[in-house]
Parts: structure tokens; C-alpha cells; sequence
């Protein structure tokens, strides 16, 4: 990239994230009852208007919120990422929960927000405002809810039973950045997923939960900048998640856990990798993914 590329990225930058600070500040003040408003690192706004203010000179994390939303009878919350060329090159990554539809119909819901967002809003200015004003106002026929409906209606949790789970192991050339780590680890927390991220070169990821969520989260990291990402295996299963499960929660791996230089984090030892695999009933992945015994 030239010099003269570079310096019109830096300005395209600045003018999102000045955007994003602009758009943050308007929907907090919006929802300001208790509760409806969330960040996780609320410290992030200081740091952006450092950056803005010339007295940072980067920032590595994203900006994200959660705003819960009471829609006719159902509560809906939003989770936002933003990437830092949001709205003008990137789009959001949304996650959407409610209290009483079915992970199909939230999937319809997600689905129905990211072709409006691609098809009718303006990018050039945020939107996320233009957003929820849509689903409130399409919510209802989007998932086609009768106005009086229950809910403990059967209709909510139809789909339930036919939820696949999923587990997907990924190899990647190396996981150094500090901050592609952060937002895996972020990601499975906010899509509810089960696996490990074994950093250091090479890398290896594993993803298990409910189908949709594993696909979703797979498919936002595979747009991230790699050298190297691979999907080197998929499992699924229609069965109990506590039968398919074999981890508990999401961890970061590492063969130095106090290595304090993210680009140093250093090669996988492998013995200890396999033992790894082995204790969680997955020795068979040793050879999936370095093609050996």
C-alpha cells in the first residue's frame, strides 16, 4: 500500500470512528433507563476520542453495546459490533436474542436486518438508530407473531427440537494478534459457544454449540485478515448439547501463559496439544489436522 493509500485509509478511519462516537453517544442517551444501555469496555470511548485527538496512535479494539428493547410482547436485545470502518466500508456484526421466539425465528429476525441494512439504508451516515425503528416496526410480521399470542405457545418453540449442534475445528497459520483473540473470545461469549483457541503457530480453533451459531461465528472470522484459515472439520448432530459437548466453556491455550509479547507467543508444543485432544475424546483430530498419527 502506498503512501499516499495509507493516509486516505488513516482519514476514513478517523471519520468513522468520529461517526461511531456520535452515533454511541446519541443511542445512550436514547435508552437511558437502567439496564437498557450495555458496553462491555466502556473505557474504549476515552481511547477512540484520544486517537481522534492525536494522542493515541492506534486502537486495536471495536467498539460494541447491547440495547434491550421491549417490542410489542417481546424483548428483544441487540448487540452491536462495529468494525472501525463502520458505516462507510463495513457493516455491523449484529447478534439478536429475545425472551420467548425460537433460534429459527431469531435467525429470521438477523437475517431480515442484514438484507434491509445491504438493500435500504444510506452507509455514508450510521444507521443502527434506522435499524431498530425497522424492526420494531416489522417485528411482527417478520416472524409472523399474531397479536395475542402466548408466550408459552408451542409455535415459539417448534423449531427447537430440530437444532442441530456443531463443532468446527479450524487451522490457521499462526494466531498471534492480540486482538483477533480478544474477538474470538468475545464472540463465543456472546453466541453462547463451547471449544478452544490454541494460539501461537500454527493455531488452532474449535467452535461447538447450536449449528447457526457456530456457522455465523465462522463465517464473521473468516473475513478477518489471515495468512492462512482453514475449516479442517465439521461435526454435527441432532442430539442432547450435554451428549455432543466436549468442553466446558471457551479457553485461549497457550504454551507460555505469561508471555507478555503477542507477537512472541511460540510454537505448540505439541505433546502437550495432543494430550489435550485426548482428554477431551478428540485424539482423532491429531491426524485431521497434521496428517499424521
Amino acid at each position: 500500500m502506498t503512501s499516499e493509500m495509507e493516509a486516505i485509509q488513516l482519514v476514513m478511519t478517523r471519520e468513522c470512528l468520529r461517526k461511531q462516537l456520535e452515533e454511541y453517544e446519541l443511542l445512550k442517551s436514547m435508552y437511558s433507563n437502567p439496564g437498557e444501555f450495555q458496553t462491555d469496555n466502556p473505557y474504549l470511548i476515552n481511547d477512540i476520542e484520544a486517537y481522534l485527538a492525536g494522542e493515541r496512535s492506534i486502537i486495536e479494539e471495536k467498539l460494541d453495546y447491547r440495547i434491550k428493547l421491549q417490542m410489542d410482547t417481546i424483548k428483544v436485545e441487540l448487540s452491536v459490533i462495529l468494525s472501525k470502518n463502520y458505516p462507510i466500508l463495513e457493516q455491523p456484526m449484529l447478534i439478536l436474542r429475545t425472551d420467548i421466539l425460537s433460534k429459527h425465528q431469531e435467525k429470521i429476525l438477523k437475517s431480515a436486518i442484514e438484507n434491509y441494512i445491504e438493500t435500504e439504508v444510506d452507509k455514508t451516515e450510521p444507521y443502527m438508530f434506522q435499524v431498530i425503528s425497522w424492526l420494531q416496526d416489522n417485528i411482527n410480521e417478520l416472524v409472523q407473531i399474531p397479536g395475542n399470542t402466548n408466550a408459552h405457545d408451542e409455535t415459539y418453540n417448534a423449531d427447537d427440537s430440530k437444532l442441530l449442534m456443531e463443532r468446527a475445528w479450524l487451522w490457521s497459520h499462526h494466531i498471534y494478534s492480540k486482538t483477533k483473540r480478544q474477538d474470538i473470545i468475545k464472540l463465543t461469549k456472546d453466541y453462547d459457544l463451547n471449544g478452544f483457541m490454541w494460539s501461537g503457530k500454527p493455531g488452532v480453533i474449535c467452535f461447538e454449540g447450536i449449528s447457526e451459531n457456530v456457522e455465523d461465528v465462522v463465517k464473521h472470522i473468516k473475513t478477518w485478515a489471515w495468512q492462512k484459515l482453514k475449516i479442517v472439520k465439521t461435526e454435527t448432530a441432532n442430539e442432547d448439547p450435554d451428549e455432543f459437548f466436549r468442553f466446558k466453556g471457551f479457553q485461549e491455550i497457550m504454551l507460555d501463559e505469561n508471555e507478555k509479547n503477542e507477537k512472541e507467543v511460540g510454537r505448540m508444543d505439541n505433546s502437550a496439544f495432543f494430550k489435550y485432544l485426548e482428554s477431551h475424546k478428540s485424539g482423532y483430530m491429531k491426524k485431521e489436522l497434521f496428517g499424521f498419527e
